[in-house]
């Protein structure tokens, strides 16, 4: 029984949106860099990550920019940025 509670808090650990660390943001982009999927940029105070496995919603990844608002919805990283698991952008 011990190795199956091993199991389920090593897939936590891997799952994307199992995580305790779910948070959700919203302001404007600044700081934009990287090449799509792999972005990186700030809103707010908070730096934010983007990888293969992010949705993006309401404009595709290129469409990012910085002033363009968006809510960022991901797990944040022992790093202190956020992994994100969607990025929407709003008008």
């Amino acid at each position: 029984m011990r190795q199956r509670s091993r199991s389920r808090t090593a897939r936590r650990r891997r799952g994307r949106g199992d995580e305790p660390n779910e948070v959700e943001i919203s302001g404007s982009i600044s700081n934009k860099g990287g090449v799509c999927p792999a972005l990186t940029f700030t809103v707010g105070s908070t730096p934010v990550v983007t990888d293969s496995k992010t949705e993006f919603k309401n404009a595709g990844c290129s469409a990012l920019a910085n002033n363009v608002r968006v809510e960022v919805k991901g797990t944040k990283q022992s790093t202190g940025r956020v992994l994100a698991t969607r990025v929407e952008k709003k008008d």
